[in-house]
């Protein structure tokens, strides 16, 4: 209503009153809610725009079907021979392929100096959500105890606890009743702390300049006094996968905890995955057709590209698969022979062998021996990086996902999970349903694939939990988008345990909120990483209290 006051209209629209034009939507709930959708939309009492209910349950039936077809075609096989696809090298002890590994010196040095521990914390009276599974729900412990020591939590019991005897005991001891308390949200794929500001080139550092650049580590460009890191953890995010930019080999990601003096500080595991761009291979020759086209509008006959297209629509649709695919193919296999190399030397006693970075880092990684992340988000992308991942023997997750939910069953039977994100894309196709890209994580939970969310961005890491509100609001359980923001991201990551959930022994990366984090209503009480509140402050809090003393001082000096 008051936009429609400002404007002067407002007898014509902004309320529900006899009279007034009937322009008007219909909501699954509060608009101002994450979670809810827009059901109908009026305009002048027409329906313009309806959401169709039922729309993926014909697909989801067929990706049923056939995944309980695969399982028992795979029980009926009995259990699977070890792959070993023609060429494939001769297996490796693991001793080797740790021996292969050198040792991250560069981001493992200890901080100097180094800080104290954060004073002993005790969290009184919430409603703890431990984020593990208990029957069909989560286990939530209202009221609930966390008690944090060394970095650490130490322990999580129910009840309000004695405030007395703990604060005799040295806690720090806070009353968070009537609040809810959570294990810190982890962003599973993001440039945090790589990039500044993008049209300042000498602040960005997310890429390597050369290609397939296999031993580069993210960690060692990670800005810890970068100001995109308070935005992002004063929202929740407490830790976060940085992944380095760049077509096909990107280079090695390391999940950092978003606080820190130092690289080593942050630092909670390096070389945690390598991250490479799936090769994309047309399969459609419409898309070739609208090449010509889009030829024929610019106003010339391009032979050269005319050419290329006729001649690709033209070459067998394997033929182009294989040539897309052929230098991944021939660096992994070399990767593999080079370790193999590596344990006959070692084997023979016959001294070192002869170095090379870039197969000295593959080689784990090529093994299956640690993870592989595909960016792919089509789902034809989707079908060839798990071609190639079973033909190598491969850890595989899929990055991105967009069309994850068409190949569902192969994800499903394959148990492959998928990083979604960002959620909040258009669809890639023009027949897709409209909300495909929201309803995705829903669907995938469905046919029980494992996901989680990522940002993919240094700067909107704070909306992290805000698409799992979206994907909630198309389908997702709302137990299931508060696992896949915490432990679902840390088991998929291969940190269970470690993040991503309130249990003895796990990093102490704890948040305090007034409701569920999912909701854009909710706000963040209380943010502590590894054991220290880290406050909520950030640029975007520093701003605003600045222009709001200026708008009550007007006649103060700028800054």
């Amino acid at each position: 209503l008051n936009p429609a006051r400002q404007l002067g209209i407002e007898g014509t629209v902004g309320s529900l009153h006899p009279g007034k034009d009937a322009d008007f939507a219909i909501y699954s709930g509060h608009p101002f809610e994450t979670t809810s959708r827009c059901v109908m939309t009026f305009v002048d009492g027409e329906l313009l725009f309806e959401r169709r209910e039922g729309v993926y349950d014909p697909w989801m039936a067929e990706v049923a079907r056939r995944v309980d077809a695969g399982r028992a075609a795979l029980a009926e096989a009995g259990a699977r021979a070890p792959l070993t696809p023609e060429g494939r090298a001769e297996p490796v002890a693991d001793d080797v392929v740790e021996a292969l590994s050198r040792p991250l010196q560069g981001t493992r040095a200890p901080s100097t100096p180094g800080r104290p521990e954060a004073a002993p914390l005790a969290l009184l009276g919430g409603r703890v959500h431990t984020m593990e599974r208990s029957g069909d729900g989560l286990r939530v412990l209202e009221p609930g105890t966390v008690l944090v020591r060394d970095g650490r939590i130490e322990a999580v019991r129910e009840g309000a606890g004695d405030a007395e005897a703990l604060a005799a005991a040295g806690y720090d001891v806070r009353d968070v009743s009537g609040l809810d308390v959570w294990p810190g949200l982890v962003d599973a794929g993001t440039t945090v702390g790589l990039g500044e500001i993008s049209m300042v080139r000498q602040s960005m550092d997310v890429r390597e300049v050369g290609g397939n650049q296999v031993d580069v580590r993210a960690s060692t460009g990670y800005h810890p006094a970068s100001a995109t890191i308070p935005v992002a953890r004063v929202n929740g995010v407490t830790t976060a996968l940085i992944v380095p930019g760049g077509g096909g080999i990107a280079g090695q990601s390391a999940l950092m905890a978003l606080e820190g003096w130092t690289v080593s500080d942050a630092l909670v595991e390096d070389g945690l995955a390598l991250h490479v761009g799936a090769p994309r291979v047309a399969r459609e020759t419409r898309q070739f057709e609208e090449m010509q086209q889009l030829v024929g509008c610019m106003g010339g006959e391009d032979t050269f590209v005319l050419a290329a297209a006729e001649g690709r629509k033209k070459e067998p649709l394997d033929e182009r698969v294989d040539k897309a695919w052929q230098t991944l193919d021939e660096l992994f296999t070399e990767a593999r022979e080079y370790a193999r190399v590596a344990a006959v030397v070692r084997g023979a006693g016959q001294g070192d062998r002869e170095f090379d970075p870039r197969l000295e880092a593959l080689a784990p990684y090529a093994l299956g021996q640690r993870k592989v992340v595909f960016g792919a988000d089509s789902a034809d992308q989707i079908a060839d990086v798990l071609d190639f991942a079973d033909a190598h023997g491969l850890d595989v997750v899929i990055a991105g996902g967009t069309q994850a939910w068409k190949v569902a069953d192969r994800l499903a039977l394959a148990d492959v999970p998928v990083i979604l994100g960002s959620i909040t894309g258009l669809p890639r196709g023009r027949a897709e349903p409209y909300d495909s890209v929201y309803a995705c994580a829903g669907l995938l939970e469905r046919a029980g694939v494992r996901f989680c969310f990522r940002s993919d961005s240094a700067h909107n890491s704070r909306n992290l939990p805000f698409q799992a509100g979206m994907s909630v609001a198309y389908g997702l359980s709302e137990d299931g988008a508060h696992r896949a923001l915490t432990a679902d991201a840390a088991e998929i990551l291969g940190l269970e345990g470690q993040v991503g959930q309130l249990v003895a022994g796990s990093r102490a990366d704890v948040i305090v909120t007034d409701g569920s984090p999912v909701q854009i209503t909710t706000r963040v009480q209380s943010v502590i990483i590894g054991g220290r509140d880290v406050g909520l402050e950030s640029k975007h809090t520093e701003l605003y209290e600045t222009y709001r003393d200026r708008l009550r001082s007007p006649g103060r000096p700028s800054r």
